[in-house]
């Protein structure tokens, strides 16, 4: 019975770590969403590569890793120094959707 104990805490901590560097949440609620290459606070925001899924208004707690990420980064320019993309307002948008303050990605909804 430990034996079981130990490797089911191994395989949880391999997974939680598991994933490269980047915060990928690929989701059942909508498409991937980048939140980030480390836990440490970010200088800039790098662009979302997709838009979110259209069913991405479902409760999860995906949605507030969305909404934890906009709300400290979405004043934030992005790094490359761009505009927002049409994936970043969409994002911006779902993060008002949720609930959000919209004062927090006000610059990438303009």
């Amino acid at each position: 019975m430990k034996r079981t104990t130990i490797a089911l805490a191994a395989l949880v901590t391999a997974a939680l770590g598991a994933g490269g560097s980047a915060a990928l949440l690929r989701g059942d609620d909508h498409g991937p969403f980048r939140a980030g290459a480390s836990p440490e606070p970010v200088t800039c925001m790098e662009h979302q590569p997709h838009a979110p899924d259209p069913a991405a208004t479902g409760g999860t707690a995906r949605n507030l890793t969305v909404l934890r990420y906009h709300t400290a980064n979405g004043l934030r320019p992005y790094c490359d120094g761009g505009p927002p993309t049409r994936n970043d307002r969409a994002w911006a948008d779902l993060h008002v959707t949720l609930g959000g303050d919209a004062a927090s990605v006000a610059a990438i909804r303009r």
